[in-house]
């Protein structure tokens, strides 16, 4: 399992390093009425809606903003929606290890280890009380008596209008969901985060809390809004502005569910206008973007990948990423995931090889195939035997593979020092670096994220109490 998820990291890593970012611009209209200012985008111009790259540069921008310029702006059209939004589900395993991450700065051990804390019980002046169920789940399901406790307690502590017609079901979204256990949430409402606070850590308390207030929120009623759009026409262009405001907080009075991809919510209120409006043109301008690369998986994102990929098991996802941890064949960087240059090796050299076995799609079925025998409804042996054969084989075909295929990366470069030979790129004790493949005759070494002329302006530059090196092995040994 640990295969599938360090291939996930590499290949995005992969993605990351062949992205080219591109140009593109956008065109705002600032205005006010009133007091109120507002900020509106073009959507439409020449009569047609406006695409991401439609202006690629700063020249058309420019053009465009030429073409406005001098006209005035009109209100043309006013839609106005009822907006309404749904509480999420119950905590699973995987969620609950989600949001700890966004909303707490969990890493998904330390929630796993304070929840199992909170499991086996906690002394609240009553003993030591198991104060969540078990945290194991892919379960959203809620016992009845669970239902009846939460809405009595919607209804007596937070308000009636909370409480919708009747209990809310929901439906599991992992594709491998067993839903052996109840979804996690309080053994009981009514022990609030504030009243058990005093028996608690800090870290217990934190995830407590967070999982009360989801287990009372997904019984509540939706959060209501009032959106509104306005279209505004200047000249062959037409500026869009989207307004939303809350009128009434429903779940969103307890609990908030989190997202790495949160987008804005407009929650800004606008003023009262009517179609045909003259609006004063405060600023007409253009901003300048670039488009970004795929984001590197963090805790959360990855275990949501697992989890869609059906690799791994609530049991599973921490062990996961601590072995990734472990091993070294990842790193954290501002709390994203990166993988090592021993992590890269290992990767190339597993899917080059081992294609099946890191397949995503073969360890969801064989995780399939060990739930089925856990639960009696298939037998171990066959099992074992169909995976386990060609694998020992697979394995003692490619004993006799060279280190250096997997470490070794030509580079479409002359050496700069002996001119004769390609530069390579090899792995060595300090990790990657940049070498002559004609050492040790030639001992020509440069950092991996150097140039050639960076190299020698370096090496050039006086350096005190450090011999040069020719260690092939050192990535920091002299040019020359």
């Amino acid at each position: 399992m640990q295969s599938p998820a360090l291939r996930l990291i590499c290949e995005r890593e992969n993605e990351i390093r062949a992205f080219e970012a591109q140009e593109y611009w956008t065109v705002h209209l600032d205005s006010h009425k009133g007091r109120s200012k507002f900020t509106a985008k073009l959507a439409q111009y020449n009569g047609a809606k406006l695409e991401q790259f439609d202006l690629p540069n700063e020249a058309a921008q420019a053009d465009v903003l030429k073409e406005l310029e001098g006209k005035e702006a009109v209100v043309t059209a006013i839609e106005k929606k009822k907006r309404s939004r749904n509480p999420a589900a119950p905590f699973t395993t995987s969620t609950m290890q989600q949001d700890a991450v966004r909303k707490l700065g969990f890493t998904t051990d330390r929630t796993m280890r304070t929840a199992q804390q909170l499991y086996e019980g906690i002394d609240v002046g009553q003993g030591a009380i198991g104060l969540i169920t078990y945290m194991r789940t892919d379960s959203v399901n809620l016992a009845d008596e669970a239902l009846t406790e939460i809405r009595h307690y919607i209804e007596n502590k937070i308000g009636k209008e909370y409480l919708p017609s009747a209990a809310k079901q929901y439906k599991t979204k992992s594709k491998n969901a067993q839903e052996a256990h109840e979804a996690i949430r309080p053994t009981s409402v009514y022990r609030t985060p504030e009243s058990v606070k005093p028996f608690l850590s800090a870290d217990q308390f934190k995830l407590y809390q967070m999982i009360w207030q989801r287990t009372v929120a997904c019984q509540m009623t939706p959060a209501k809004f009032d959106q509104t759009t306005v279209d505004i026409t200047v000249g062959k262009g037409v500026f869009r502005v989207t307004g939303q405001v809350q009128t009434f907080a429903g779940f969103l009075s307890v609990y908030e569910e989190s997202s790495d991809d949160e987008e804005s919510e407009d929650g800004k209120k606008l003023p009262e206008m009517s179609e045909g409006d003259k609006l004063p043109v405060d600023k007409l301008y253009g901003e300048q973007h670039f488009t970004t690369p795929p984001p590197r998986y963090n805790e959360a994102t990855l275990v949501k990948a697992l989890e869609e990929y059906g690799i791994g098991r609530p049991s599973t996802y921490a062990s996961i990423i601590s072995t990734l941890k472990d091993r070294e064949y990842v790193t954290l960087e501002q709390k994203r995931f990166m993988p090592t240059d021993t992590g890269d090796i290992v990767n190339k050299f597993l899917t080059e090889h081992f294609a099946q076995y890191v397949d995503y799609h073969f360890t969801a079925k064989l995780e399939d195939q060990l739930d089925e025998i856990a639960d009696g409804k298939r037998r171990w042996i066959p099992v074992m035997d169909k995976f386990w054969k060609p694998f020992i084989k697979q394995v003692e075909e490619k004993e006799g593979i060279e280190r250096a295929k997997f470490t070794t990366q030509e580079l479409n470069e002359t050496c700069p020092k002996c001119g004769e030979h390609k530069l390579q790129i090899k792995f060595g004790k300090m990790g990657r670096f940049v070498a002559c493949a004609g050492y040790p005759e030639c001992s020509y070494t440069r950092n991996v994220n150097e140039t050639a002329e960076e190299a020698a302006e370096r090496i050039a530059k006086p350096r005190l109490n450090k011999p040069n090196s020719t260690d092939a092995n050192a990535p920091n040994a002299a040019v020359g």
